[in-house]
C-alpha cells in the first residue's frame, strides 16, 4: 500500500508489484484482498482517481495533464474510470466543484 501510494503516477502491473515485494502474484493478490478488500489493480484505478478528483477542483490544469499526472497514459481510459467511480466525467467534476464553492 505504501509503494502504490507514493508510486501510484508511474506505469506499473500487478507483476511488477508482487516482484517488488518479494511475492508471487497469486499471494499479492491474496494478502491485497485480505487487507483491502479489492484487487490491487482496482485499488490502484481509486487511488488515480481520487488523485485526480483533488487535481480538477483544486487546480487549473487541463484535464489531459491531470491524467497524465496520476499514471493514465491515455485520455480516454482516464476519462472512463474516472466516470466509472464518480458517475460524471473529469470536466463535470470540475465544473461541480467550482459552483459549490
Amino acid at each position: 500500500l505504501n509503494y502504490l501510494g507514493n508510486h501510484y503516477h508511474e506505469r506499473m502491473s500487478v507483476r511488477e508489484i508482487a516482484k517488488r515485494t518479494c511475492v508471487s502474484v497469486e499471494t499479492l493478490r491474496r494478502l491485497f484482498h485480505r487487507a483491502v478488500k479489492k484487487s490491487p489493480e482496482k485499488y490502484l484505478h481509486e487511488l488515480r482517481i481520487s488523485m485526480a478528483s483533488n487535481l480538477l477542483e483544486n487546480t487549473a490544469d487541463p484535464v489531459i495533464e491531470i491524467a497524465g499526472k496520476v499514471g493514465y497514459a491515455s485520455l480516454s481510459s482516464f476519462n472512463r474510470q474516472f466516470k466509472s467511480k464518480n458517475g460524471i466525467s473529469p470536466r463535470g467534476w470540475r465544473n461541480m466543484s467550482k459552483e459549490s464553492r
